[in-house]
């Protein structure tokens, strides 16, 4: 009807009550569609007077927001845990939710409603019960700091006693390592949720919040975003086939030892499939300087063309928006991932099924899903379209909102 700033009075509305009502999912959800549609109102609203700034500004916002709703949807599980005496939610699911909440909230104030010491306590139990006790002891430090429920001090007692008699180290498996740079992280980094030797930011699967194996390039400037796709559609070329070594194991004699050494480690890592050293975007990727500031590997037309399409997922935003699309590569192709076309997250392929399954929608936007829908790659990308796109552009026009009324739509 043209109501632009009625519609956008409404959202914020309903944003606030979902926070108030502990609705943490619906938060998420229904500030994402604000700030997706406020995205596109300043993209489409006239700024010949501000110039390119209003973009910029704008594009801030919007990533400001975008985290926001990602942090309501996420604490909607550790919420769940920690208030309800039942739970189906895997325990390394709880814990890898609450860390990923905790590498943004404890270096800056938790949005409207988010509750650092729930994170803090989810992630101290979860830490204790799956080995991580070096991890579960920072937890209970930051969270004396706080003030907890009385009804959870003594278990927060009995926790910290039994914590200091257990090893003061966190086990190897919960460590993750960055696919870009092959840096094994902390479990907990509280710079954000990125590495701490390149600055990639990890990719996460919105159900499970585990990492995923993908990793972000930037195609060479003399490319234009259509040329891009056109080269990663085109069959790639055939790999030369690797030499066999003809005997890896080496040996040694002397006087009062002898020595037998394996040799070929590249080979076996490589017929392992974890590295391919012969890949040229690996090649440029693993060359990198350490810095906090992460710089995506630039990918050359060679490049492009040796990526296999089912590997190469587009993130893109409204067309008058000015954000650029990312690209993402995986680099485990045997790990199925899924990108939702609608609100831009990535999944893991089980667990997307199953959400589709249950609900024929995105677990995450709630966005309407067909069985034709592929797994959002480039492969795919143009023989199933996600329908959510239509159904935004027929559902309303863009609200004309300022981003003032974003960043308030949760502060009551």
């Amino acid at each position: 009807a043209g109501r632009y700033d009625e519609s956008c009075r409404l959202l914020r509305a309903l944003v606030h009550n979902a926070v108030v009502e502990r609705r943490f999912q619906d938060a998420g959800r229904l500030l994402w569609r604000l700030s997706a549609d406020s995205l596109m109102a300043a993209a489409e609203a006239p700024s010949h007077d501000q110039g390119e700034g209003v973009t910029a500004t704008a594009r801030d916002e919007f990533d400001a927001a975008r985290r926001t709703a990602d942090c309501y949807y996420a604490y909607s599980a550790v919420y769940k845990y920690t208030d309800e005496p039942f739970t189906a939610l895997d325990p390394s699911a709880i814990f890898n939710t609450a860390r990923y909440l905790l590498s943004w909230l404890l270096r800056a104030e938790a949005p409207f409603g988010i509750s650092k010491t729930y994170c803090l306590f989810a992630l101290a139990k979860q830490a204790r019960a799956l080995g991580a006790d070096k991890l579960a002891r920072l937890a209970l430090d930051k969270l004396a700091a706080y003030r907890v429920p009385p009804a959870w001090q003594e278990q927060i007692d009995l926790f910290a006693l039994t914590v200091r008699a257990r090893p003061f180290r966190d086990a190897e498996e919960l460590l993750p390592t960055c696919y870009r740079c092959q840096t094994v992280n902390p479990p907990l980094n509280q710079n954000g949720d990125r590495c701490i030797a390149c600055g990639h930011a990890f990719v996460r699967s919105f159900c499970s919040f585990e990492a995923l194996p993908l990793v972000r390039f930037v195609p060479t400037h003399r490319c234009s975003a259509d040329e891009v796709l056109a080269l990663l559609r085109r069959a790639p070329p055939p790999r030369q086939p690797r030499a066999e070594a003809a005997n890896p194991w080496a040996s040694e004699e002397g006087p009062d030892v002898q020595r037998l050494a394996l040799g070929g480690d590249v080979e076996r890592v490589e017929s392992d499939g974890a590295l391919d050293i012969n890949d040229p975007f690996t090649k440029a990727m693993l060359d990198f300087e350490p810095s906090a500031d992460f710089t995506p590997t630039v990918a050359t037309h060679e490049m492009l063309l040796a990526m296999d399409p089912s590997d190469v997922f587009v993130v893109e935003w409204p067309t008058h928006s000015s954000l650029e699309p990312e690209y993402y590569r995986s680099m485990v192709p045997e790990v199925p991932v899924v990108l939702c076309k609608a609100c831009n997250h990535f999944f893991y392929e089980e667990d997307w099924e199953l959400a589709v399954m249950q609900q024929q929608a995105c677990p995450f936007c709630a966005a309407p899903v067909g069985a034709s829908y592929g797994n959002g790659s480039v492969s795919v990308a143009g023989k199933a379209e996600a329908h959510p796109k239509e159904g935004a552009s027929r559902e309303a026009p863009a609200r004309a909102a300022s981003w003032k009324a974003v960043g308030g739509a949760v502060s009551g």
